[in-house]
């Protein structure tokens, strides 16, 4: 084994010896915005943000995002829905349904493989226009910093079948924020990524994310070769648009499948290692993998 990898697997057993699963809270914010959607149903004047404010923000600011490193990253929490009835009818699949159990199991669950920092997860209802999020089964998910996970669901189709997934994705997100390293430029958001994946899959195997294959042998090979060439960009458009795809002849989601790859390559080079080792290790190994595997991710021309 390479000794750098050595060095950091050793660390990361050494601080994750005798570590419990994490704590778990569970913050159902789709009640205070099912609030919001009676109180704005009620009243034919409503002033729209103070009522947002009043039943969506301040009751779960200091909870949900109080603090939080990445919060900047993440979707916009201070714009009121305006589908009322969308946003009622969404409360009501939420309320119906079991989903603070199934998200305390899965955190448990990951915790158990991997044990991180106390756990607060946000239950939101999507807001009826993103429904960008049908592609991803209806379960969106952002970290807005270690131990503060957002989850906002469109129930709409198989969602209650991705929630665990959803949740051992960003509790993957969670612990990395934890240890003391930042989410600098290309190279650490394709590893960031492509962990969390690897890491879902090994709570959920049953579920095969579309965004760990959205590519074609040809499209892969380019899409990596423009990774290359921009692997140390640090402003965030050019990082999300690499990464998400769909602009510029970026393939969809392009980033997550490269980052996946790369990560699996890696793990299957290093099986002995756990997977509190294998997420302390730095992004320049997963990196330099890559680079030295030009058969499947074959370096770009020179200008």
């Amino acid at each position: 084994m390479n000794r750098s990898i050595m060095v950091f697997a050793a660390v990361s057993a050494a601080l994750c010896a005798g570590s419990a699963q994490a704590q778990v809270r569970i913050v159902s914010v789709y009640e205070g915005m099912a609030s919001y959607a009676e109180a704005m149903a009620a009243d034919s004047t409503p002033d729209r943000d103070a009522l947002w404010r009043e039943k969506v923000i301040d009751p779960y600011w200091e909870l949900c995002a109080e603090g939080s490193q990445y919060l900047d990253y993440g979707p916009s929490l201070t714009t009121p829905v305006a589908d009322i009835e969308g946003l009622k009818a969404a409360a009501h699949a939420l309320r119906a349904s079991s989903v603070e159990a199934t998200v305390r199991a899965a955190i448990e669950k990951a915790s158990s493989i991997l044990p991180g920092p106390a756990t607060t997860v946000c239950i939101l209802a999507a807001d009826p226009e993103w429904t960008y999020l049908r592609d991803l089964h209806g379960v969106g998910g952002f970290t807005a910093g270690a131990g503060k996970i957002w989850l906002t669901i469109l129930p709409e189709g198989d969602w209650t079948d991705w929630l665990t997934y959803g949740i051992a994705h960003e509790y993957h997100h969670s612990v990395w924020m934890a240890a003391p390293r930042q989410l600098s430029d290309m190279a650490d958001y394709l590893v960031f990524e492509g962990q969390a994946d690897s890491f879902a899959r090994l709570v959920d195997p049953q579920r095969q994310a579309p965004w760990t294959n959205a590519l074609v042998a040809p499209q892969e090979r380019a899409a990596w070769q423009l990774m290359e060439r921009h692997i140390g960009a640090t402003d965030a458009e050019t990082m999300r648009a690499l990464m998400f795809g769909g602009v510029d002849d970026v393939p969809r989601w392009a980033g997550y499948t490269i980052g996946f790859r790369m990560v699996q390559a890696f793990l299957g080079a290093h099986p002995e290692l756990t997977v509190s080792q294998w997420t302390a290790i730095p992004t320049s190994e997963f990196i330099g993998r890559a680079f030295d595997d030009p058969e499947h991710f074959p370096r770009a021309p020179l200008p």
